[in-house]
């Protein structure tokens, strides 16, 4: 399904833009062999560096955005890559860094492109899961699943709260999020995989595969990097700017509907019973209302990828086109 990966920085042992340019095309590299529904990266703050793309061929280095919307200013919005890409902020060598390659399980749209924001929170995950909770305004308007659990851990203090919102979670789950001061929280369930090695300075990497961590890690040069997958339940708790060792506790949450484990299973390695469902989205622009099947993306990926190549003034056009698709949802 999707793919996660990330690092560590610190005052003591920052790292520089040319180091972390190079850790983020290998970890692309790795990821846009499976993933195709978007790439994005980002570090801690409301304001700070964040970059998304819907195609994830369209990232080649932390400054082909930054670039494009310098020297165009205005005129970006002549170019088609415009609608399908953001940039924010600027890197800082100390702060932690958090990757995301998407494989889509709800709408194809930059909205949905992680890592997602809130509140200062920025959050990437892995996985699928619902909130069974009590009835949220906020949880019912989320447009991808995962922001269920940024909400969690946005609306809540301390993380023992966080943790406690968490247990009305269903579904499996890894995620790297990084609070509004830059503190990096990892969690990984019973189900999800994530994997991480360190390297001789004391930087952690995290992959989703050992692939992602060891290309992390020839990027720097770093001999002798080995990948660990991470025990299951496991949470860690990263300072700010330090290569400390993390804080080491656990969490829970409920278990997956058959639901989601049928969608999930090629991605789980197991085979569970699957649950045929069509999708209605009559625009690419609309929430999305119900987890899609691999199919389902696969055929929305194809509308996404042509109509994002129109310009906005041709929406009446792609309302038109698009509204020949059938509304099975009833909505």
């Amino acid at each position: 399904m999707c793919k996660l990966a990330g690092w560590t920085s610190s005052k003591d042992q920052p790292l520089s833009k040319q180091a972390a340019d190079l850790a983020l095309q290998a970890a692309h590299e790795v990821i846009i062999r499976s993933e195709k529904d978007g790439f994005g990266y980002a570090q801690s703050g409301s304001t700070g560096l964040r970059a998304k793309f819907v195609q994830p061929s369209e990232f080649e280095n932390m400054d082909s955005l930054t670039n494009l919307y310098r020297r165009a200013g205005n005129a970006a919005s002549a170019f088609s890559t415009s609608y399908r890409t953001s940039q924010e902020g600027s890197y800082v060598n100390n702060k932690h860094i958090i990757v995301h390659g998407r494989t889509a399980t709800c709408g194809v749209n930059l909205q949905n492109v992680h890592p997602f924001r809130r509140k200062g929170w920025t959050l990437a995950h892995n996985g699928v899961v619902n909130w069974a909770g009590q009835k949220s305004k906020d949880h019912d308007s989320v447009s991808c699943d995962s922001e269920h659990l940024l909400i969690c851990m946005a609306d809540h203090t301390p993380m023992l709260q966080r943790k406690e919102a968490l247990n009305h979670i269903t579904g499996y789950a890894a995620f790297l999020a990084l609070n509004p001061q830059g503190k990096m929280v990892v969690a990984v369930d019973d189900r999800a995989s994530l994997y991480a090695g360190i390297t001789s300075k004391g930087r952690w990497i995290f992959g989703t595969n050992k692939a992602i961590v060891e290309a992390i890690a020839d990027a720097w040069n770093a001999k002798g990097v080995q990948a660990y997958p991470i025990d299951k339940w496991t949470w860690m708790e990263f300072n700010a700017n330090e290569l400390s060792d993390p804080e080491l506790s656990e969490w829970k949450h409920k278990d997956a509907t058959s639901h989601q484990l049928g969608f999930a299973s090629r991605s789980i390695g197991k085979t569970y019973q699957t649950y045929s469902n069509n999708y209605g989205y009559r625009s690419p622009y609309e929430r999305p209302t119900t987890i899609l099947s691999a199919e389902q993306a696969d055929h929305q990926r194809g509308v996404i990828e042509e109509d994002f190549t129109l310009y906005p003034d041709e929406q009446e056009i792609i309302d038109a086109q698009l509204s020949g698709i059938p509304d099975y949802m009833g909505e």
